[in-house]
């Protein structure tokens, strides 16, 4: 999991253009799709969750460069 989510976090950095924000968005959704389990343990969950954060707020940053 932790490759993935480096190698998503990259892309996100790596968005230069408006049109590749929704592809950020969906490839976050994937990310969590994929990796999120019900039978995580409370710490694992938060572990999670604070990954899926990073990459939100990278994406925010993203769409305040270029969306605003």
């Amino acid at each position: 999991m932790e490759k993935s989510f480096d190698w998503v976090k990259k892309v996100i950095n790596s968005i230069t253009s408006p049109l590749q924000i929704e592809s950020g968005e969906k490839l976050i959704s994937l990310f969590e799709m994929k990796y999120y389990s019900e039978d995580f343990s409370s710490d694992e969950e938060i572990e999670f969750n604070s990954l899926i954060n990073v990459l939100k707020h990278n994406l925010e940053i993203k769409k305040e460069k270029f969306l605003d």
